[in-house]
């Protein structure tokens, strides 16, 4: 499952149904979301109201585009890209968040005894279901979250490293992102 999640940790966008050898950038290539991005409709509102361009915040294994800002992976890091990867990982945290909550919350996807077509179903009503809770703020009994493994993030350094697809979103992310003090909390994070 790929899933994008807000910023309240909930489900905006999922892809669920694609072999689990496949690579997280094999499955992004493959999904409705990457062609709605590569389209340009990946929009978002100012707190004004006017439509502007959204970025996803990705980890190491997804690629650098014009709509998603992945870490730096190479080693001896200067200060700022080592800056601009911590932001990456808060930013993801509510990704990382959102999925432990999922599956504390929803027994029967850690213990799936279900046929394998009727597997994205399950995952889909969940995905909902989680959404309708995190909306009202029902609490989590927090030995659920206790007993949830702890999610392996891919931090900011992965086997092979991201690849970059844009030139254009390199020089934003390396001349532009990087090097801004502040960091908008405004994005999607993708998990």
């Amino acid at each position: 499952m790929q899933a994008v999640v807000d910023d309240e940790g909930a489900f905006t966008d999922v892809c669920i149904g694609h072999p689990g050898s496949l690579s997280d950038a094999a499955v992004l290539a493959k999904s409705a979301l990457y062609a709605r991005c590569e389209a340009g409709l990946l929009l978002g509102h100012d707190k004004l109201g006017w439509q502007q361009p959204l970025w996803l915040v990705g980890g190491a294994s997804y690629p650098l585009t014009s709509w998603m800002l992945v870490p730096y992976t190479q080693p001896n890091q200067t200060w700022a890209q080592d800056r601009l990867n911590a932001h990456v990982a808060d930013a993801r945290a509510a990704a990382v968040g959102a999925f432990r909550r999922l599956r504390a919350r929803w027994q029967c996807l850690r213990r799936a005894e279900v046929k394998l077509p009727e597997l994205a179903n399950m995952l889909a009503v969940c995905c909902v279901l989680h959404n309708l809770c995190e909306r009202i703020g029902e609490e989590l009994d927090a030995n659920l979250l206790h007993d949830e493994l702890e999610v392996v993030d891919d931090g900011v350094v992965a086997c092979g490293g991201n690849t970059v697809r844009s030139a254009a979103a390199e020089e934003v992310r390396d001349h532009r992102i990087a090097h801004v003090r502040s960091s908008s909390r405004r994005q999607c994070f993708f998990e």
